[in-house]
């Protein structure tokens, strides 16, 4: 009885330890975290840059996007355009910040530190904060690698990695 007892206990423990084994590695298979906001058209997402100095390397950058089959970012004019990216001379400690005004209505604010930062440096913000627009908030902290989702530092990758592009599958596929 004793030793029926205790393989029963032993059993227990051990399907215990799969469970949360099962759990601890789900978790770390979406790093992507979605803010939110969903484009009503992804596939018609229009940009557009006042400054005529970075609109160039702004619409490169924000293209990048367009390796998602569920998204497509092309240049507009100001009246149509679904995001709207800005140049300030405030500093307030970050490269950028997107601002949302609706699932629709987004504008990006590249600030002053963003202006004096490396080619590299601009070209990732670029991709993050219009990350931001087309529906993803940070990664989880653990997963930085893998996405330009990260809150902070850079990875000097200008594009979208492998679990940028699956958050968008999951907001938009």
């Amino acid at each position: 009885e004793v030793f029926r007892l205790k393989k029963m206990k032993r059993c227990l423990a051990i399907f215990l330890f799969a469970i949360i084994l099962c759990g601890a590695l789900s978790s770390n298979a979406s790093a992507y975290v979605k803010n939110g906001y969903v484009l009503s058209s992804p596939t018609y997402v229009g940009i557009y840059s006042y400054n005529t100095t970075y609109a160039s390397k702004i619409y490169t950058y924000a293209k990048k996007w367009n390796q998602c089959p569920e998204l497509y970012i092309y240049e507009s004019n100001s009246a149509v355009a679904t995001i709207i990216a800005e140049l300030s001379s405030v500093d307030n400690g970050t490269y950028g910040v997107t601002y949302h005004y609706g699932n629709d209505t987004h504008s990006i604010v590249f600030c002053s530190l963003w202006q004096t930062a490396t080619d590299v440096k601009k070209n990732e913000t670029i991709v993050h904060e219009f990350g931001h627009a087309v529906g993803l908030a940070h990664t989880q902290a653990g997963n930085e690698s893998i996405s330009v989702m990260r809150e902070y530092g850079f990875n000097e990758k200008a594009y979208p990695l492998s679990d940028d592009k699956a958050g968008i599958t999951a907001i938009y596929g």
